[in-house]
């Protein structure tokens, strides 16, 4: 990996949502949370990237943060909610 990876075009980003979830297997889930947060500032639209975050914030017993990443996930990937 070259030191300017996040500038010269030619390096792949880090995958934040992958590094995020080997840190919740470990059972680091400060870390975990933060890593997330990464993928969602990297792309917003990222629902698994939210739903990550929601877990996390969940372990991290953080529920208001928690509750707002759900909602969010479903808000973008609505497959999740229940039809009538």
């Amino acid at each position: 990996m070259c030191a300017c990876c996040s500038r010269c075009g030619f390096c792949k980003p880090p995958d934040f949502v992958e590094q995020g979830r080997k840190a919740l297997d470990a059972n680091h889930n400060e870390e975990a949370a933060g890593l997330f947060r990464k993928a969602v500032e990297a792309d917003p639209k990222d629902y698994a990237a939210h739903f990550h975050l929601a877990l996390s914030e969940t372990l991290l017993q953080h529920d208001p943060e928690a509750i707002a990443e759900y909602r969010k996930t479903l808000e973008l990937h609505p497959i999740f909610t229940r039809r009538s």
